[in-house]
């Protein structure tokens, strides 16, 4: 499942796919009679707009950008060439759709939340410890917060003292500066932060069974949309 980045970033793949073929497929002929393509001003703006996205995407670190950059210094005044990098564009749109982008720093706590997670609904269903439940949900919450917003390059303190910034900051920075989900979501997180905040102050009068329930079970999905891949 994409995120709304992800989903941003895959549908720019998309159009630049497309532009890519209308050039490669329009070509003119050269005074030397083979096919090339006729409007250089297109192509290289295409050439930087598919540089652009592809280290946005999947960084400069990535095989998908050392090959464009192997290709793109190549003959690319040729529709074959052309053609190279549109089929290189295809295999990462595949990849990023897949879901074989996520990183393996995401994909082990990924895990180690869905753990984290099944104690908390065994304290819940089972014990009937909807105090307990509420801190395990917040614990993860809180720690994935923190890792997204260093995916993003969010500072994670502030100030002089380096003083650690709340969740329901990271939370609201996540939204408006980087809009990593829309504002329905950060609203459910920040729900969720009050009452696992809450159960953390023994004030387990402030929230009751129902919301413990949903904030597990939301807090599962969110975590499994952003940490596991194609769960």
């Amino acid at each position: 499942m994409l995120n709304i980045k992800q989903k941003r970033y895959a549908g720019r793949i998309q159009e630049l796919i497309a532009e890519g073929e209308n050039l490669a497929n329009n070509p003119q002929l050269s005074k030397e009679g083979y096919k090339i393509i006729g409007d250089n001003a297109k192509r290289i703006e295409w050439l930087s707009k598919v540089e652009n996205i592809i280290e946005t995407t999947f960084g400069k670190n990535s095989s998908q950008f050392r090959r464009n950059e192997e290709l793109s210094s190549g003959k690319t005044h040729l529709p074959t060439q052309i053609k190279k990098i549109v089929g290189l564009l295809r295999g990462g749109l595949s990849d990023l759709e897949g879901g074989y982008l996520v990183s393996q720093e995401f994909l082990i706590a990924g895990e180690i939340y869905a753990t984290v997670l099944e104690q908390a609904k065994d304290y819940f269903y089972k014990l009937k410890d909807k105090n307990v439940a509420a801190m395990l949900c917040r614990t993860v919450l809180e720690d994935g917060l923190k890792r997204m917003a260093r995916q993003e390059g969010l500072e994670l303190t502030y100030g002089s003292k380096k003083t650690a910034k709340k969740a329901s900051c990271l939370n609201d920075e996540l939204k408006k500066k980087k809009e990593r989900y829309q504002e329905p979501q950060r609203s459910l997180i920040q729900a969720w932060l009050a009452t696992g905040n809450a159960a953390a102050h023994a004030n387990f009068g402030n929230y009751d069974d129902n919301e413990v329930k949903n904030m597990l079970e939301g807090i599962e999905h969110f975590l499994e949309s952003e940490f596991g891949g194609n769960s």
